[in-house]
């Protein structure tokens, strides 16, 4: 009765243990995805060439007035996204602009005729108003992507002869909750039916579920 009492005390302790290094590491590992994705969406809004030509637009836009030449135009905010029928010039004014919508309108002259948004309309937040789906679809690449990529690495990891000094709490034994939460991140921004991915992920993430299993095995026998 006490050697059952002792292994019962040894089981739970060790079942105590086990959560609360997942529930660590889960912990990290939401965190570090997170401060991954804030840092892509900072070098997005302030450090690339085409944020600083977004910024530079923006900053420029209230001097473009009616009766400027269209060279004085193209040499204050340089070459247009897009032109149509040679009279709209488009440019982007933010960098989550991805579709411009953004317009200089030239007459028959060359001369600027309009544009839009007025000078007055131009907002300089990095999110202002209207650009909540704009962050969504962020979210929504960065996730896919950053998942993408840790599941690459999770896959070398899991193959990788590494010794389990650690027992229980050695990285290895946790792979399985990683590739839980690769799996949830790179779900949810998908969309419902067939996907051809699956054909390659799901036995990605059965090879990682299998070297978990081995790993486990070999953990209990040596007890």
């Amino acid at each position: 009765m006490v050697r059952w009492a002792s292994h019962t005390f040894r089981d739970a302790a060790l079942a105590e243990s086990i959560l609360r290094r997942a529930a660590s590491l889960a912990y990290s590992a939401v965190s570090l995805f997170v401060m991954l994705g804030a840092f892509t969406l900072v070098m997005e809004l302030e450090f690339t060439g085409r944020a600083a030509q977004c910024w530079k637009n923006n900053r420029l836009w209230a001097a473009i007035e009616p009766g400027m030449d269209r060279a004085e135009v193209v040499r204050m905010l340089g070459a247009p996204n897009d032109i149509h029928y040679e009279t709209f010039y488009f440019y982007d004014l933010h960098p989550f602009n991805h579709v411009s919508s953004d317009f200089v309108e030239f007459d028959e002259q060359g001369k600027v005729k309009s544009k839009r948004p007025s000078g007055e309309e131009i907002s300089r937040e990095w999110l202002p108003p209207g650009f909540d789906h704009a962050l969504r679809d962020f979210a929504k690449g960065f996730s896919v992507v950053a998942s993408v990529i840790g599941i690459v690495v999770l896959l070398a990891a899991s193959l990788l002869p590494v010794g389990m000094g650690r027992g229980w709490a050695a990285l290895p034994l946790y792979y399985p909750l990683f590739a839980l939460l690769l799996v949830a991140a790179y779900e949810w921004p998908q969309t419902g039916g067939w996907r051809f991915d699956r054909l390659l992920l799901v036995p990605v993430y059965l090879v990682v579920l299998i070297a978990w299993a081995f790993r486990v095995y070999a953990m209990l026998r040596l007890r």
